[in-house]
């Protein structure tokens, strides 16, 4: 269940006709983002599942660390190993198992009545049957730190549905629209 799960997570995060994903931001109103120009990785512990076996896949890190810096380096902001950096990248992994419910009735025949002009009405028949979908959200947060103030200036995610059956190469593909989604925001209001 592990690999089937961690590796269909990107496919939630993307976008696709069949399910839709919600991109959001918040950000410090009084950080200055155009001083915000070279960046590196948070330390890999700050990139982890959240604790979550499922999400812990060194593939699935990977497609998501490239799917960034390719869209890092599209926006020009130059990503350094050594120096001086004036932030740094972290992300998380967030998966919720869900259940949605939905009753169907099919009901048939007439109500209670009279016998008339128009027939006899009595007690009608009928069944509902109800029917579970169990499914899994992903959630990708992406966080940006001032490395000298210190703190967490810009926070942006991506949510939606896993697609289980996801080929790796969809799921590159899914993983660099749903980042691409989610830098879109990046800088705000910019």
């Amino acid at each position: 269940m592990k690999p089937r799960i961690a590796i269909a997570l990107l496919a939630a995060l993307s976008v696709s006709a069949c399910s839709g994903i919600s991109v959001n931001q918040d950000f410090s109103s009084g950080a200055n983002f155009s001083a915000l120009t070279s960046w590196d990785w948070m330390p890999a512990a700050d990139r982890e599942g959240g604790g979550d076996p499922r999400a812990t896949n060194p593939l699935l890190h990977g497609r998501i660390q490239s799917a960034v810096e390719t869209q890092m380096q599209a926006k020009g902001f130059r990503k350094v190993d050594s120096g001086e950096v004036s932030f740094r990248v972290g992300y998380h992994l967030i998966l919720e198992d869900r259940v949605d419910y939905e009753t169907v009735n099919n009901y048939y025949g007439g109500g209670w009545g009279y016998r008339g002009v128009y027939g006899r009405y009595g007690p009608g028949m009928g069944t509902s049957q109800t029917y579970a979908r169990e499914y899994t959200d992903g959630t990708l947060i992406i966080d940006f730190y001032d490395v000298a103030a210190r703190e967490l200036v810009w926070r942006g995610s991506a949510e939606g549905r896993i697609n289980e059956s996801a080929d790796p190469l969809e799921q590159q593909e899914r993983a660099n629209l749903a980042i691409q989604k989610i830098l879109e925001q990046f800088p705000p209001g910019g």
